[in-house]
């Protein structure tokens, strides 16, 4: 469970391969760059993330069920944390920023789920 995060966050640092990191995350670009403007993709992202939020909590909740993670967890909340976070970093990587302040940051991620 938590590799398959892991390994989604580092899709995010990694990009496709270092080509082109300046194009980003459709649905990130769009919500930055449409959605203010235009309800019809404000929908179309909120939905995304809502959809994407739901994919992280039954995730997390199946880590729960198998004790990979804590019960203590609260599987929505860090659902909303892990997309909040994951647009951010979508963001940050646009920057092409200094390779040493991204290394380890998906590892660091996953200390939420402890």
């Amino acid at each position: 469970m938590k590799a398959s995060l892991l390994a989604y966050f580092q899709g995010i640092i990694q990009g496709t391969e270092g080509r082109n990191p300046e194009f980003g995350c459709l649905c990130v670009n769009t919500m930055v760059e449409l959605a203010p403007h235009e309800p019809m993709f404000a929908d179309i992202t909120r939905q995304f993330q809502s959809r994407l939020t739901e994919l992280f909590q039954m995730r997390i909740e199946e880590g729960i069920r198998t004790g990979e993670l804590s019960k203590q967890l609260n599987p929505s909340s860090i659902a909303r944390v892990l997309v909040v976070t994951a647009n951010g970093l979508s963001v940050m990587m646009k920057s092409k920023p200094d390779p040493t302040q991204v290394e380890r940051v998906a590892e660091e991620i996953l200390t939420l789920l402890e």
